[in-house]
């Protein structure tokens, strides 16, 4: 995928450059439609690669290096792990907003709420990646179970649907599993399974990749938590990732991390002001440019 993107961005600057020494109507319709193909075509090949690929939601696992599958007040736990539903007992609602390296219109969208329904965590979730061209959107809904005050184990039913403008509209179900543990009060551990049927999906019947993740959390102190991630993504190699949280005071958290694998630096805060918690986090890539991620909750 970073591939295409890298693409994406010297065609769109390319063109920006062209437009700027030729004017007149002709030239901007042409320029849209030649980045119409080419985009499209670009996200219909990138399919065969990384569609519904695992992109995690939220400040604190962007700001954390994509890690936190072990983290119990990360948000957004029905599409980070859904054994961490209702682990912080808050019932609230969050919205998420990303920017992938500064492109215009490749954005993600989160909205999700978490609740209680006969003392069990619910949750459901919507997720929106792309543009009008290429867009995959996700809708699940999940739970979790507490078997011990140790144990929490979750489950995640995901809708996955895929749009290419002019080409195909595309459905297909799958599930993810989720497990967190304590084993004492500063470490846990935990796991996610993700696309564990690695449904198929498009007339070519492309199936989409399974994702394993293993997590480790030490909190040495109430206010800090150190994480560590590793994940693998089927033909891909493992993904180290690591993140630290500090809790400056009642109403602020600063965060930061890094993945391994392609060189990733993250940043963040989030600012909690009593039933309203808002956050930003910045992604840092050497040769993609920056992400920025911006996240609102509201308890209930």
């Amino acid at each position: 995928m970073l591939a295409f993107y890298c693409l994406r961005i010297i065609l769109y600057q390319n063109l920006q450059i062209i437009t700027r020494f030729y004017s007149g109507k002709i030239v901007l319709v042409m320029r849209r439609k030649f980045t119409h193909s080419i985009l499209l075509w670009l996200f219909s090949y990138s399919l065969l690669f990384g569609a519904f690929e695992r992109k995690g939601a939220g400040v604190a696992f962007l700001a954390g290096g994509g890690s936190g599958i072990t983290y119990p007040e990360i948000t957004f736990a029905l599409f980070n792990n859904p054994a961490l539903i209702g682990a912080d007992s808050a019932r609230c609602v969050n919205a998420f907003f990303r920017n992938f390296y500064q492109i215009p219109g490749l954005n993600q969208y989160n909205l999700h709420t978490e609740f209680h329904l006969w003392k069990f965590p619910l949750a459901v979730g919507l997720q929106r990646y792309g543009n009008n061209l290429y867009a995959e959107t996700e809708i699940r809904t999940g739970m979790s179970y507490s078997f011990s005050e140790k144990l929490l184990i979750g489950i995640s039913l995901n809708l996955y649907a895929l749009h290419i403008e002019r080409y195909l509209d595309c459905q297909t179900f799958s599930f993810d599993l989720g497990l967190s543990y304590n084993l004492s009060d500063e470490i846990s551990v935990g796991a996610v399974a993700a696309n564990l049927t690695e449904p198929k999906i498009s007339p070519a019947q492309e199936r989409l990749p399974g994702n394993f993740a293993l997590g480790l959390s030490y909190t040495p102190l109430n206010t800090m938590s150190i994480l560590m991630d590793i994940v693998k993504e089927d033909k891909f190699d493992f993904d180290y990732r690591f993140g630290i949280h500090y809790r400056v005071n009642e109403w602020l958290t600063i965060r930061s991390g890094l993945r391994e694998t392609t060189n990733l630096l993250t940043a963040g805060l989030s600012l909690e002001i009593k039933k309203f918690k808002c956050g930003y986090a910045l992604e840092y890539h050497p040769k993609l440019n920056l992400c920025h991620g911006f996240e609102i909750q509201y308890l209930f």
